[in-house]
């Protein structure tokens, strides 16, 4: 059987191709280091040091009685969001509640604040002495955690709404997808005809991607509810439910800071990065000694040999190597063989 030809490197040319097949691999991994190191910062912005919220589903009740004795009528709020044995009161995700009052052409308009509210409670009544009917909009407190997206970027990423790191990440993401170009010197990326539209710009390294993000995105209107108190009508029995989604401080755990698990995972990601920014600084090293060698082998003889004669100087003294001798191979190596027998 004829065995298959083999291609023969030049001397070093193995070793050159080697090292920038392992320069690729670290630059690579030096890449998704970077990358989860980006999003761990976001999430350090986000929420540092503060309490960690959890999210549930906050139940309201509106009802109405009416007195016909006095012509009035009293309008009522409650409900309340249990999570385990801890309780928060309703009010508590109030902003404001406007009732609106119309008599003829003339609108009386009642405000409750959460602002200058001295508690909060899991009820509310609102007594007026009228038979009129009323509109009542209550304001939630908004999740200034949420953004809604601008039209451009969000046609880009197909987000409409989201925290900054969830868009940051959508971007990054479609950066990934759409293969954009990306300068492993700079961690620059080249961007596309439809992220320069929207960022004005060029290129874009991971670490500006947050500022470039953040003049695209515009904290959620607050949610609302609407009640009509009818006219007439001495008891609202069917109470109306409204459901929404809230966000409310867990203090029963410990903030994202202080999680052993999370500062043990950003010292691990720190010392990798570390690792490989000293690793590809090394490959660096020996690509340059193998480039020039390729290049001038004799020159680069000459040239290693000249400062390690100079290093031995400084630390034993003058040694009896011959500077005329470089450039003669042959006679170099041949001095180099007795000063070592020496």
């Amino acid at each position: 059987m004829k065995q298959e030809d083999r291609k023969e490197f030049p001397f070093g040319q193995t070793q050159k191709t080697q090292g920038m097949e392992y320069y690729r691999q670290l630059v690579y991994f030096e890449q998704e280091i970077t990358q989860k190191m980006m999003l761990r910062q976001l999430e350090a912005q986000e929420i540092g040091f503060r309490q960690t919220k959890q999210r549930g589903k906050l139940q309201i009740h509106f009802s109405n009685t009416l007195d016909r004795t006095n012509g009035s009528w009293t309008f009522f709020v409650d409900g309340s969001l249990s999570d385990g044995e801890r309780k928060y009161p309703l009010t508590a995700f109030f902003k404001k509640i406007l009732i609106e009052i119309k008599a003829g052409g003339e609108k009386e308009l009642v405000e409750w604040s959460a602002d200058t509210a001295q508690r909060h409670s899991g009820m509310l009544a609102v007594k007026r002495n009228t038979k009129l009917p009323a509109e009542t909009r209550i304001f939630f407190q908004k999740k200034e955690s949420c953004y809604a997206v601008s039209g451009p970027l969000s046609s880009v990423i197909g987000l409409e709404a989201g925290t900054r790191p969830q868009v940051v990440y959508a971007v990054w993401k479609y950066i990934k997808v759409n293969r954009l170009p990306e300068n492993c010197q700079t961690k620059a990326v080249t961007l596309d005809e439809k992220l320069r539209a929207v960022f004005e710009t060029s290129e874009a390294s991971f670490s500006s991607l947050p500022g470039l993000v953040l003049g695209h995105l515009t904290p959620q209107n607050p949610l609302q509810a609407s009640y009509t108190v009818p006219e007439g009508v001495e008891r609202n029995t069917d109470s109306f439910v409204h459901e929404i989604d809230v966000e409310f401080e867990d203090t029963a755990r410990f903030p994202l800071g202080f999680s052993s698990s999370v500062i043990r995972e950003t010292v691990d990601m720190n010392v990798k990065a570390e690792e490989i920014i000293r690793q590809i600084e090394d490959l660096e090293a020996k690509q340059t000694v193998l480039r020039e060698f390729a290049e001038d082998p004799r020159g680069m003889i000459d040239r290693w040999v000249l400062s390690q004669a100079e290093d031995i100087s400084d630390e034993l003294g003058e040694t009896e190597l011959d500077e005329a001798l470089l450039g003669n191979t042959d006679a170099l190596l041949e001095q180099i063989r007795r000063y070592c027998a020496a």
